[in-house]
């Protein structure tokens, strides 16, 4: 299988009031795999972000954890998400 960029549709973020959100981490793992790849989105604005080399036909686990300088938030949801199939 080769890897190719897909946009998955995860969820959406909560609209904060907050000050004090500086950014998320976006926490990625292939269902067989035992740790979180981790990709940090910087501003609390931050709404959307694309996925790439996602293997095709998987299941990724996915959720968010929104931070700033001094301490990590509580984190959402965990959402699992399928990938489509090569050539889709």
């Amino acid at each position: 299988m080769t890897e190719k960029a897909f946009v998955v549709d995860l969820f959406k973020v909560v609209e904060s009031t907050s000050e004090l959100i500086e950014g998320f981490h976006l926490q990625i793992r292939e269902e067989k795999s035992d740790s979180f790849d981790v990709v940090t989105l910087v501003g609390k604005g931050t709404r959307s972000h694309t996925l790439s080399d996602l293997r095709p036909d998987s299941d990724y686990d996915i959720f968010i954890l929104p931070f700033n300088k001094i301490i990590k938030g509580t984190p959402s949801n965990m959402k699992r998400v399928k990938t489509k199939e090569d050539g889709e």
